[in-house]
């Protein structure tokens, strides 16, 4: 059984381009977050809730951290269809000349 593999570099382009709104959207919503809560918790927590509002902000910074993997996998997915895209885009263009130049030898 033979299997035909078609890739389409512009869908593997719209595939990297919404990657990489991804990872942007997780970093923005990450800032937003720690931010939000830190600013929520302050007035609640006072000068008494110091040491819980501490703990709290520091595993805030964990998950934000965390976050920031996550989007820079996404990133590196990106990264990796806009590099796959060329290289298709590459390889068809070096075939097609190959082809045009076989057609002038026949």
């Amino acid at each position: 059984m033979t299997a035909n593999l078609t890739a389409v570099p512009e869908a593997i382009t719209a595939f990297g381009e919404v990657e990489a709104l991804v990872s942007s959207q997780l970093i923005t919503a990450g800032a937003v977050n720690i931010a939000a809560v830190t600013a929520m918790m302050t007035p609640v927590f006072g000068l008494l809730g110091a040491e819980h509002l501490a703990a709290t902000i520091m595993a805030m910074t964990t998950n934000t951290f965390e976050v920031g993997q996550l989007a820079a996998v996404h990133a590196g997915h990106a990264v990796a269809a806009f590099g796959s895209a060329a290289n298709y885009t590459a390889a068809d263009a070096h075939h097609a000349s190959e082809v045009l130049n076989i057609g002038k030898l026949i």
